[in-house]
């Protein structure tokens, strides 16, 4: 990948949790999990076919007594089929793009993380 296709807004983070997203077209809410996170996007994994530059409403499930997260929405920025070797129940790693940047989400991501001994508390 090229360096202008891998060019990053925000540091990202490994982060694994479970996320709903309701795309613009009017369709089901779809289910998938986050792969990273940052303030200003996430990478996901799901089954939702997404079309690259279509807006998304997206919140990020986050387990026993972390705070309940605001929906934010952002736009598909990229999107590619997982791999014969990747696909089980996922389908396609889809990267979104916040509207605005989402410090507290992100915050609440990598601590919900860190204190199930995942990611690094930032």
């Amino acid at each position: 990948m090229a360096d202008e296709d891998n060019r990053r807004l925000a540091e990202r983070h490994p982060v694994y949790f479970v996320a709903e997203l309701l795309p613009d077209d009017g369709n089901r809410v779809q289910v998938a999990v986050t792969h990273d996170a940052s303030e200003t996007g996430l990478l996901l994994l799901t089954r939702a076919h997404l079309e690259v530059g279509q807006s998304v409403t997206v919140r990020v499930l986050l387990p026993g007594d972390a705070p309940r997260q605001p929906p934010v929405t952002g736009r598909v920025v990229r999107r590619e089929e997982l791999s014969s070797s990747e696909v089980d129940f996922w389908r396609e790693k889809v990267a979104l793009q916040f509207d605005a940047p989402a410090a507290q989400l992100a915050h609440e991501l990598l601590a919900a993380a860190a204190k199930l001994g995942g990611a690094p508390q930032a």
